[in-house]
């Protein structure tokens, strides 16, 4: 049985011979190694079918891109038309699909959700603005005019205060003249001049104290009653401020923005967005036709392979783009060749194994 330890086989590798050793001594549980190999086998066999019809396509491809440099003029305008018309409408949706695709997609579900009462909302947020704006204005006035209010107040008081600190300083100057008057009649001097005069600066001061002590009661009385129908009047405006406010952040939040004016700006880039989003269908939709117009074209003069042009307009268009779509396919067919010769020899070492432990086997 030594002579069976090793075994030599003959593998074709690019039409040349080489010999394989491998120790079958060396596998410790044969059973589970064989099943390994037929799965191995199997696997080997169902990648090479796949990369086999691969390689056949990339062939077929290559030939018929070989073909759009033979195809006849009549025809070949025809397909140039065809291709320039299908480039220009997907450089068109591509454009569409860019504007689309900057667009706040969130923002606009807010407006898409209310898009049968938005017109309504507009319309109501710019009054509530307006009204917000005039409600704020009055409680500003109002707020002016209870300072004003306050300053006409306390300077009615500093009068009164000056007009008091006058009296006591008259009455202590009446008190003077009548001493004075006192002394001159105990000396026997003639007093009617100076009684005249002290008469009527006691009657001035009085007309002057008693005069504005009235004009102050009254002024502070008016005051008082302004001030207090200013506060009910600010009361009002205040709430009514606060329930315009309140009901203008509702219809900000509910379509989330700031302002009337940010709402407009929204709606009017939703609707850009509607016609570019129709727009961008329609290019999509004339972009199908064009490709199955094309597709129809390239089989009237043998190109079957018309499918893979949808992504490669340009090498109907140009020399320059056919010759390096050309390249590039023959590129992936080579590595795929490569690939190729791989799996079939790792797929014939696997089944010389294979073969090689049921000979050792049936011995």
């Amino acid at each position: 049985m030594g002579i069976l330890n090793k075994i030599k086989g003959w593998l074709l590798k690019s039409n040349e011979n080489y010999t394989v050793e491998f120790d079958i001594n060396s596998i410790e549980n044969k059973g589970e190694y064989i099943s390994q190999l037929r799965e191995q086998i199997n696997e080997l066999e169902g990648l090479g079918n796949r990369l086999t019809k691969e390689y056949e396509k990339l062939t077929n491809t290559i030939v018929d891109l070989q073909k759009i440099e033979r195809i006849p003029k009549a025809h070949r305008k025809e397909i140039l038309e065809t291709a320039s018309m299908l480039k220009n409408s997907e450089d068109e949706r591509k454009r569409y699909q860019e504007k689309v695709s900057a667009k706040s997609e969130a923002q606009y579900k807010y407006i898409e959700q209310n898009q049968d009462a938005i017109k309504e909302d507009i319309k109501k947020i710019k009054e509530l603005e307006d009204r917000q704006l005039l409600l704020k204005t009055d409680l500003n006035h109002l707020e002016g005019e209870k300072g004003d209010l306050e300053y006409t107040k306390q300077c009615t008081i500093d009068s009164s205060i000056k007009v008091r600190r006058f009296s006591i300083i008259s009455v202590g100057v009446i008190a003077i003249m009548l001493v004075i008057l006192i002394v001159m009649i105990s000396d026997g001097l003639d007093i009617v001049v100076p009684s005249i005069l002290l008469v009527f600066y006691g009657a001035l001061v009085v007309f002057i104290v008693f005069t504005n002590r009235r004009k102050s009661e009254v002024v502070l009385k008016t005051i008082g009653l302004k001030q207090v129908r200013v506060v009910q009047i600010q009361d009002k405006v205040k709430i009514k401020y606060v329930n315009t406010t309140s009901y203008l952040e509702y219809e900000y939040a509910k379509y989330h923005v700031m302002s009337y004016n940010d709402l407009m700006y929204q709606y009017q880039q939703y609707s850009n967005r509607k016609i570019e989003t129709r727009n961008y269908r329609n290019a999509t939709d004339n972009i199908l036709r064009l490709e199955e117009k094309l597709q129809e074209q390239l089989k009237k003069v043998g190109i079957g392979q018309g499918i893979i042009f949808r992504s490669n307009i340009d090498a109907l268009v140009t020399s320059k783009a056919l010759e390096e779509l050309i390249d590039e396919y023959t590129s992936n067919r080579e590595k795929l060749k490569e690939q190729l010769a791989f799996n079939q020899e790792s797929l014939e070492m696997a089944r010389y194994k294979l073969n090689a432990i049921d000979k050792a086997s049936n011995i």
